[in-house]
Parts: C-alpha cells; sequence; structure tokens
C-alpha cells in the first residue's frame, strides 16, 4: 500500500495515516524538499513562476505532511504521534531557517517585490512583502557565531512550545 503522506491530495486518507506511516515518509519528504530548495536557490529567476511558486511547490509535499502530523497529534493525543512530532520536529525547524536563512531567495524576494506597483496593493505584493519579513525574522541577516545562536534559540523554542502544547492536553484530558 502507498504511503498516505507521500501524496496528500485535497482529501487526505486520515484512516491510513498513522505514526508508522509519518516516521516512514518523513525522511524521504525532507530530503526531498531540502533537494528541490537547493536545485531552485541556483535555478530560481526573478519572476511569479519562476521562484514564488515554485519555492511553495518545492516545500508543498513536506509541510502538507507536517501539518497532518501536528493535527493527528492534536486530534489523537497518543503516544505514537507525540513520538514521531518529537523525532522530526528538530529536522522541520532546521529545514524552516535554512530556506528563511537563503540570501538568494531573500534577494529574489526583494527584486521581485520591486517590479510590482505599490500604486495599487496586490496579492502578490503582500505575498512577497511577507517573504522578505519572514526572511528578516528568520534571521537571514546573521552570520556565523549569531546565526547558530539564533537556530539553537529557535530550535529550543520550538521543543518548549511542543511540550508546553503536550502538557496543556495531559492537564485538559477528561
Amino acid at each position: 500500500m502507498k504511503n498516505p503522506f507521500l501524496s496528500i491530495g485535497e482529501f487526505p486518507d486520515f484512516p491510513n495515516m498513522t505514526p508508522a506511516a509519518a516516521e516512514e515518509a518523513l525522511p524521504r519528504l525532507l530530503k526531498e524538499a531540502g533537494a528541490r530548495v537547493a536545485a531552485l536557490e541556483t535555478s530560481a529567476t526573478p519572476d511569479w513562476e519562476g521562484f514564488v511558486r515554485a519555492l511553495d511547490d518545492a516545500q508543498h509535499p513536506l509541510y502538507a505532511a507536517w501539518g497532518i502530523v501536528s493535527h493527528m497529534q492534536s486530534v489523537c493525543n497518543s503516544e505514537s504521534w507525540r513520538k514521531v512530532e518529537e523525532k522530526f520536529q528538530g529536522d522541520i525547524v532546521a529545514f524552516s531557517l535554512r530556506v528563511g536563512q537563503s540570501r538568494r531567495f531573500y534577494e529574489l524576494a526583494k527584486t521581485l517585490r520591486a517590479t510590482l506597483s505599490t500604486a495599487q496593493p496586490s496579492p502578490r505584493l503582500r505575498i512577497l512583502d511577507k517573504m522578505v519579513q519572514g526572511a528578516e525574522l528568520a534571521g537571514v541577516a546573521l552570520e556565523g557565531v549569531k546565526q547558530k545562536r539564533f537556530n539553537e534559540i529557535q530550535a529550543e523554542l520550538a521543543k518548549l512550545s511542543n511540550d508546553f502544547h503536550n502538557h496543556v492536553l495531559d492537564a485538559t484530558k477528561g
């Protein structure tokens, strides 16, 4: 049977989405997303299709699967879903920071944003504004030791947030 996390459609196959399936799929999804993002850093063009849509397409399978893992953990609140979430959370955070701290993507977003008219705001302008802001908040301007420390703090914050979430779920079990 095909792993339901590897091809999430409009209607996810929730009955077959198990912690074991997620644990099997996530390493592959992380590797594939990483490879697509790395390739895009060298081949992206400063236009909507060649950059923004391509970046979204590169990340979508991973984030769709991760979103379902988080959802299943919140809904099912089982030890097995917790273990999957805890096992891969660090990798997801590291991937997100890697994309957010890409100077190439940051420069492409700024370049593309500069080509759009600000006289009449559009959804595309808003998306690019958020991409630039997201990169800045992800530490794109940091280097060396400062970037390393920022990434450590982000990983710790994600872990603490997840722990807090789990403690709230445990405290409200009825």
